[in-house]
């Protein structure tokens, strides 16, 4: 048996403690990133972890011959005698960090910061700023990442030293002047970002992704250089802060890094240049006007200055930095330009239709993991992005409520985009709903400017200076200056949409601000309105007119562009009592045939409206709407109440003894009749209309007359006398230079060519005038050319063609609500009804239903292609 061990017969004392190294020492800090996230994801795995790590990092430390001072959770203070020891160590740390397999395939991520100073011994470990800086470096490092400070890299031996990127200067939390850093790469591992003040790292959060603004971000790095000022322009909610982070965030280059500095709430001189600190590398208590700028002097970096434009003291501090600091560069947010000569303008529109879909559905996605929206609710969101002007803040607001929310309840919930509450606390007290976005720009404008954007906002589109000065009654001179200061304040912008003379724009968000705030004022509102009523009664005078001349694409135009804004002039003029009945009315009578051409169904409800409004009245501008609205119901198969109507209206003239009018309502009513099956007083009636015309010497109303006239001796079998009419009228409205009317007599005269046989004749009228017949953009024209068509390739065995003519024919008047004519849908079936029996009934459906996939474009160049073989048509 062994021994017993002796038993201790007195007290006894641990070995004394090995004194601390003392003179120039090498200190290391590190811990786990993300040490809190790891625990709540492993939970009691977590200590395997924590045990595995404080091997490695033991170990390490051992072979060094370092010193653990202090280990609390993950985190290790460390003390090593040479420099090359210490980045030893670290570099051994990482590896073995690397190569072990965790727990759930979980990465322990370690930082680390190495400082070489003389810090002093007390109490069993050290004190003094050598301590701090390297705690600092450790913080500023990121997961798997050393940084070394130069003291350190210069005691390393060369094999080291090589290994080392240099990281650039960089500011550290509490210590003043700015710290050149390195980082320790290993071999084929290339440099991470460093976190410290002034880095991308260190920047704002953003709010989401950045959609749909490459090609901003690319101009804006294009444009940075020191001794320049970017300035990003827009309106509130346009994404100037979320530009101006991106751009930040990619600048690569600046040795003392980018500075992103926030000036929304700041007011004074001082506060200004105290908010320059950081940048400039001097103390915050210290920061004058003179020490930041001889602080920039010698820097070298990317400074962001966001939300400029209430700080007249912020403008005068970016022409003192552009002065006095060759090194820096600047870029500005604000929502007006700074007029500074070495200025570059860098305008932020909103963004286009599909990348505002796009955000809105990323949002979404946030609120809602795995919403994939349908077609149905991608085309609500499309309208709610068109609702808010596709501004990103806008929405980003309006996705916020997709937690609770599909699109098409979100839709029909979005009366007031102006009062949309954000969801989010970490939003800026002005960027939580559009309403405090505008409150701000607003606060920021001169009375002259403000009362301005009020009164222009009763324009639902685009206008011109012109127009612009009679509704701010103006100089044009003087309007032209307030157009350029709204400009500036990014309230009114140029409209791209637009060509020729400058022309302008409010966006619909401001837009409806703005006249929130005219409405204060009762006697602005209805001089603003009136004024803009006048504008869009003089567009409507000039460019109806315009609509059968060889000028007609150009005053389609004009109309189109002015649309929501004629339909803002006739919802005010055409109400009971109303003093602007009147121009309502003539607006209603000019625009008839745009609408029977355009859009049928505003026509419908307008002239409806404007004839109940007038009531049973024979004033003359009444009649007229009364007129047209008789004209658009016969076009959409309401014959009888058609004839009612313009009945009225031919008495009515008879009773004023206008011949005019008399034969105009004579010709139309004839027309309703001929519908409604009366041949033989549709006759009469062009009769009359025919012999009113020639009396008065009228050409146009000749034409009108004389091819219903001739169109009814088609439909008796009087095919030459007809074809000989119709050749006079083509006469008529080729010295007219009546476009709309030259291209219904060539469909006109095509039509009498078939029933005549001469299909050389029709293939001329129908292929050849072709092209300028669809130019006119008229639906129910473009229908009957296709049905002429089918009736040709009938008549030229193809009944295939025919059916798919048919379908595109039956599609373009569905979509139009222009429903075909008894009399033409009896004489279009008459007339393939032999090709119908021939072609089995599946057939005919599937080349009708390919037809309706078709424009009436497509379908004519289809028809063209299957034809033009058929020589006997030459």
């Amino acid at each position: 048996m062994p021994e017993p061990s002796p038993v201790p017969t007195g007290p006894t004392r641990d070995p004394a403690p090995e004194p601390l190294p003392d003179g120039t020492l090498t200190l290391l800090f590190s811990d786990i990133e993300g040490s809190t996230v790891l625990l709540d994801r492993l939970g009691l795995a977590y200590r395997d972890v924590l045990s595995r790590h404080r091997e490695i990092v033991r170990a390490a430390v051992a072979a060094g011959h370092g010193r653990e001072m202090g280990t609390e959770g993950d985190s290790f203070f460390v003390v090593f005698r040479t420099a090359e020891d210490a980045v030893t160590a670290a570099a051994r740390v990482q590896r073995e960090l690397a190569a072990t397999r965790w727990p759930e395939g979980v990465a322990v991520r370690v930082r680390m910061g190495v400082h070489t100073g003389a810090p002093q011994a007390h109490e069993g470990s050290y004190v003094g700023m050598d301590v701090h800086l390297a705690a600092r470096v450790a913080a500023t490092a990121v997961g798997g990442q050393v940084l070394l400070t130069e003291a350190t890299r210069a005691l390393l031996p060369p094999d080291l030293a090589n290994a080392l990127a240099d990281a650039g200067q960089h500011r550290l939390k509490d210590i003043p002047a700015p710290v050149r850093l390195h980082q320790l790469v290993g071999p084929g591992s290339p440099p991470l970002p460093v976190r410290s003040l002034g880095s991308p790292a260190d920047l704002p959060a953003a709010h989401g992704p950045l959609v749909g603004r490459e090609a901003e971000v690319s101009q804006a790095l294009d444009l940075l250089s020191p001794g320049r000022v970017v300035t990003v322009l827009g309106p509130g909610g346009v994404g100037k802060s979320r530009l101006a982070l991106e751009v930040l965030r990619r600048r690569t280059g600046p040795p003392d890094g980018v500075w992103f500095v926030p000036l929304a709430r700041l007011r004074t001189e001082e506060e200004v240049w105290r908010s320059l600190a950081g940048a400039a590398a001097v103390p915050d208590g210290a920061a004058s006007r003179g020490q930041v700028l001889a602080g920039l002097a010698t820097r070298s970096l990317l400074l962001a200055l966001d939300n400029l434009e209430h700080l007249d003291e912020g403008v005068d501090a970016v022409r003192s930095v552009l002065d006095e600091a060759p090194g820096v560069e600047v870029i500005v947010t604000s929502r007006t330009s700074l007029r500074l000569g070495r200025e570059q303008l860098l305008p932020l529109a909103p963004l286009q239709p599909d990348e505002a879909v796009q955000l809105y559905v990323l949002q979404a996605q946030r609120q809602r993991p795995g919403f994939q929206p349908d077609p149905d609710d991608l085309a609500a969101i499309r309208e709610i992005c068109e609702r808010v002007d596709h501004l990103p803040l806008a929405v980003e607001l309006v996705a916020a409520r997709s937690r609770l929310l599909g699109p098409r309840a979100v839709l029909s919930r979005l009366d007031d985009a102006l009062d949309v509450t954000g969801r989010t606390v970490d939003r800026s007290p002005r960027q939580l709903t559009l309403r405090s976005t505008l409150d701000w720009s607003w606060r920021l404008l001169s009375p002259a400017a403000a009362r301005a954007v009020a009164r222009l906002s009763v324009f639902r589109g685009p206008f011109d200076v012109e127009a612009a000065a009679e509704v701010l009654d103006e100089t044009v001179d003087g309007t032209v200056d307030l157009l350029l200061d709204l400009a500036d304040a990014s309230l009114v912008h140029a409209d791209e949409r637009s060509s020729g003379d400058p022309r302008f724009r409010v966006l619909g968000v401001v837009g409806r601000y703005a006249r929130e705030r005219l409405e204060e004022d009762p006697a602005e509102v209805e001089d603003a309105r009136d004024r803009h009523t006048g504008v869009v009664a003089a567009v409507v005078g000039r460019e109806c007119p315009r609509l059968r001349g060889t000028h007609h694409i150009a005053a389609l135009d004009a109309l189109e562009e002015q649309r929501d804004d004629i339909v803002a002039a006739l919802d005010r003029s055409l109400r009971p009592g109303s003093t602007r009945l009147a121009a309502g009315l003539e607006m209603c009578r000019l625009l008839s045939w745009y609408w029977h051409n355009v859009h049928q169904e505003d026509g419908r409800r307008w002239l409806r409206r404007a004839s109940e409004v007038a009531g049973e009245t024979d004033d003359p501008a009444a009649l007229a709407a009364w007129h047209g609205l008789g004209i658009l119901l016969d076009q959409q198969g309401e014959h009888d109440r058609a004839a009612d109507i313009l009945r009225r209206c031919l008495d009515a003239a008879v009773a004023r003894g206008d011949t005019r009018a008399q034969g105009r309502e004579s010709n139309s009513l004839g027309l309703v009749e001929l519908h409604r099956g009366d041949t033989d007083r549709a006759r009469e009636l062009f009769t009359t209309a025919s012999r009113l015309a020639a009396a008065d010497g009228d050409a146009e109303r000749m034409s009108t007359s004389l091819t219903n006239l001739a169109l009814l001796e088609l439909e008796a079998g009087e095919v030459g006398s007809a074809r000989e009419r119709l050749a006079r009228v083509l006469e008529i409205d080729l010295r007219l230079g009546d476009v709309w009317g030259i291209a219904v007599d060539r469909l006109n005269l095509a039509q009498a060519s078939l029933v005549a046989g001469d299909l050389d004749a029709a293939w001329e009228g129908l292929i050849g005038h072709g092209p300028d017949m669809l130019a006119l953009g008229d639906s129910e024209l473009d229908a009957e050319l296709l049905e002429q068509l089918a009736l040709l390739a009938v008549r030229r065995g193809r009944p295939a063609v025919a059916a798919a003519l048919i379908g595109t024919a039956d599609s373009v008047r569905a979509a139009a609500d222009v429903p075909r004519p008894p009399r033409s849908e009896h004489d279009l079936r008459s007339g393939v009804a032999s090709a119908r029996a021939e072609v089995p009934d599946q057939d005919w459906r599937a080349a009708s239903e390919e037809g309706r996939s078709r424009t009436a474009q497509q379908a004519w160049e289809h028809a063209r292609s299957a034809l033009e073989d058929v020589t006997s048509l030459r």
